[in-house]
């Protein structure tokens, strides 16, 4: 789940915990009429119990629906 986003990156609250340097896609669905995604590729940058803080590589999204 999103805590927390800013232009950078993103607090998660996470059921499982990551490690610091793991890379992932981060898919945030706006709130639009329709299925509108942005996808952010990340790396954790550090981590709590339950929460992980996660850097975006780029400050531009990409747009689409993500694959389950």
């Amino acid at each position: 789940m999103l805590r927390n986003l800013s232009s950078n990156g993103a607090l998660l609250a996470l059921a499982n915990n990551l490690s610091t340097g793991t890379q992932l896609d981060i898919h945030i669905r706006l709130p639009l009429t329709g299925e509108k995604w942005m996808k952010y590729p990340a790396s954790v940058v550090r981590t709590e119990v339950g929460f992980a803080a996660v850097k975006f590589e780029s400050q531009r999204p990409e747009f689409g629906i993500p694959l389950v």
